[in-house]
Formats: C-alpha cells, structure tokens, sequence
C-alpha cells in the first residue's frame, strides 16, 4: 500500500494505492468537498489510515494461516506447527521463496559459467578496418541452452545493435566486469605486436623456409600481418599467410651461401 498527500489550489486530498484497489481517495464518501484538507488535517488523516491498516495486519498475522499457505506447505513438504500462525506463515514462504531463488541463480550460474539473468554483461566488436575495436554493454533478460549443449544469452544492449535492442549471442563471447574486457583487449594488443615483429621480417626478397614446400623467395611482402607471395625453388608459387608461423626466415649467410 503507497499513500499520496496531493495539494490542489489550497486544498489536501489523501490517496491509497494497491495493485488490488488502485488509486482512491482516503476516507468513506465520494463528496470531494469532505476531503478538503489542510496540509495539517491531510497528515492527520494519513497516520490514522496507516495505524488502521497496521492494526489489521497485526489482527492477520495473529490469526489461521490460509488454505493457500497450507498448500504451499504441503507442496514444498514443509513442516507445520500446531500453533502456526498467518504471519508466520508468511515469513516461512517468504524465507523459502527467497532461498529457492537464490539456489536457482547459484544452480543458473553454475551451469552458464557465472552468468545469471540480470547481470550486467560487456561483449567487443569485431575489429574496424583501423584496428579498433567498440565495447558494448547490456544486461541478461534471458539464458538458453541448444540441443548441442552450446549456452547463449539474450542480451538487452545499452547500444541499440538490433530491432528491440535484444539479441542472442553466444555465452563465450560475453565478459562480466571491465576489468575482463581491458585484459582481454591487452592480450590482442600483445598478441599483435608479436606478429607484426614476425611478420615484418618478411619483405621481399627475403628467402624462407616452408615445412612442406620447401625454400623459396619472396616475391610480395607482408603488409601488417598479411600474407605473402613466394616463388619456391619447387616451381611452386602462391600467397601464404603468416599467421601460424610456418615459415622460417633463413639467415643471411644461408641466403647468401644458396646464392653463390
């Protein structure tokens, strides 16, 4: 129950609102002039209301508990004292209801790595053509799993990527805290450091190695990570990537050596 004291013009009006009644005015006709308060009367007349109610509910909490509570008892196997009251009652359902949500979230994170309905989650874009990436932030409204096992999450984003701004997308493709996305962003930045040190070795004219091909030279070098295009002694020729380290650069006295 939520009370109102409302000022019109100069005048008090008092209103009760619950999701049963709605909203109403506070007393026991419907002549707007009785509710004519002052702001002293208005507050007067809201204590009054409020010590009724709480005398009506101290009168419930003393008395049987319902069927429905009974029910609830039964169906959830909890024990039932002789002398149990409707308020306590009450507080049983309310303690039970609170752990068993507790434990389905406990049980949800379990099962989808830590990520529960109503987190606060980060996922990354995929890299712009300028190397950058945007980070996008929303919130779980639901989580799934599929016939292979694989988890996903519905994400409401903060940024609207999607009609509605929802979308399924992947559970290992979500981060949980900043802190993770910062790591993760390092880890690339690292990652892409090392293979711009490799792969910038690579310019033309350097010969290489291959483990199934065999030596040759470069003909078109790598640009930041690109592949290459190499002329194999073999007669083989064609672009290759850089990305798994298959090639060896071959020391300038091997290169030299071949040559003479």
């Amino acid at each position: 129950m939520t009370f109102y004291v409302v000022k019109w013009e100069d005048k008090h009006f008092v209103y009760s609102e619950s999701e049963k009644r709605g909203l109403s005015l506070v007393g026991d006709s419907f002549d707007y002039q009785q509710y004519d308060h002052s702001h002293d009367d208005a507050l007067a007349l809201l204590r009054a209301e409020i010590q009724r109610l709480e005398d009506i509910l101290e009168r419930k909490r003393k008395g049987m508990p319902t069927p429905n509570q009974l029910a609830f008892f039964f169906r959830n196997k909890i024990s039932i004292p002789l002398t149990l009251t409707w308020g306590e009652a009450s507080d049983t359902i309310d303690d039970w209801l609170a752990k068993e949500k507790k434990r389905k979230l406990q049980a949800q994170a379990e099962r989808f790595n830590g990520f529960t309905v109503g987190m606060r989650v980060f996922q990354l874009s995929p890299v712009y053509p300028n190397g950058k990436r945007e980070i996008y932030t929303g919130e779980i409204t639901k989580l799934t799993t599929n016939n292979k096992g694989d988890n996903y999450a519905y994400v409401k984003w903060d940024q609207d990527l999607v009609y509605g701004g929802i979308s399924r997308t992947g559970i290992k493709t979500l981060y949980k805290t900043q802190q993770e996305v910062d790591a993760r962003i390092q880890a690339e930045f690292r990652s892409q450091e090392r293979l711009r040190q490799y792969t910038n070795q690579f310019i033309k004219g350097t010969r290489v190695r291959h483990p199934m091909l065999g030596e040759g030279v470069i003909d078109v070098e790598s640009r930041e990570g690109s592949p290459v295009y190499i002329l194999f002694d073999s007669g083989h020729k064609g672009w290759y990537t850089l990305e798994f380290g298959h090639l060896q650069k071959l020391p300038a006295s091997e290169s030299e050596a071949d040559v003479t």
